[in-house]
């Protein structure tokens, strides 16, 4: 387990081999869910949702991040017909 400090602007650094081991990179987006007391990070899959469909960045983050909760997506949006089938 490491320890990090948290920066006067509410930063925290991750360190590089925990950056290295789950592939994570500038740019990535990352998931904040709190759970009781801790503070759960998960990696946001979207670049992998836009590659499969043709669909808006925001609405591969809307899909990706439906996938990390394990809940449905729900929604009105003709764009998100090509995730119908999509495999959860």
């Amino acid at each position: 387990m490491l320890t990090v400090r948290l920066s006067t602007k509410g930063q925290v650094v991750i360190p590089k081999e925990i950056r290295e081991k789950l592939d994570l990179h500038e740019g990535d987006l990352l998931l904040m869910k709190i759970e009781g007391k801790a503070l759960i990070l998960r990696k946001v899959r979207e670049r992998s949702w836009r590659r499969r469909y043709p669909i808006a960045y925001a609405n591969a983050f809307a899909a990706a991040t439906a996938e990390v909760e394990r809940c449905p997506l729900l929604t009105g949006d003709p764009e998100f017909e090509a995730l119908e089938n999509a495999p959860t």
